[in-house]
């Protein structure tokens, strides 16, 4: 059970986690009007993006760690007649933490970019609806999907998920090669992702309109 749930979960907390409060530094400051008044300030628009950045990323990761505790805890208190595999490692959860992080990164940088391009905070949960649904398909694909290569793990969203399912099925052993793969795919996405969502970001036709 935990490990079918449990990549889900990790990938559903982290594109809903800092969502909104991806909308709302962008498109939301967009339609009230407020971010030109931000960038007349001394602060450059890599500043500015970065600041916005890391308040969603922090909005994201806080619930995405206290959710999994709470997984973890929550399964601790089952009866043990409920306990058919036995309790959870906290290996798996410590794990699916490290690995959560950068792939919320990657994701908050998404909606960002996703959101940036949109004029109010309406349009911009409307563009960022396929998102949440699109990174579902890779958590279910790592279900029913093994990767068969050290390389599968590079795939952001894919390899988190595989990963911690794994782990899961196997009581807690982790594969340290495939751990570094998800990690340095989930920056590397991230960085690309970062750049693009800078060029939307200074592109004034997608700040002004409205």
């Amino acid at each position: 059970f935990a490990s079918f749930t449990l990549p889900l979960l990790v990938v559903i907390i982290v594109v809903q986690g800092g969502l909104f409060a991806a909308i709302d530094v962008t498109a939301g400051e967009k339609e009230r009007g407020t971010l030109e008044a931000l960038l007349v300030t001394p602060a450059t628009d890599v500043q500015v993006m970065i600041g916005k950045l890391l308040a969603v990323f922090t909005l994201a990761v806080v619930p995405y760690i206290l959710t999994l505790l709470g997984f973890w805890i929550a399964g601790r208190l089952l009866p043990e007649s409920m306990k058919l595999g036995g309790d959870l490692p906290f290996s798996v959860i410590g794990v699916a933490i490290l690995v959560g992080i950068p792939t919320a990164l990657f994701m908050s940088v998404i909606q960002m970019a996703i959101s940036v391009r949109t004029k109010t905070f309406k349009d911009a949960q409307a563009a960022a609806a396929p998102l949440s649904i699109g990174a579902l398909l890779p958590a279910f694909a790592a279900g029913v999907i093994q990767p068969q290569s050290l390389l599968a793990y590079l795939i952001p969203v894919y390899g988190p998920a595989a990963l911690v399912g794994q782990m899961t099925i196997n009581g807690g052993i982790l594969d340290a090669s495939a751990l570094g793969m998800v990690i340095i795919g989930s920056l590397l996405a991230a960085v690309i992702a970062f750049v693009i969502a800078m060029r939307l970001f200074n592109r004034e036709r997608l700040l002004y309109a409205v």
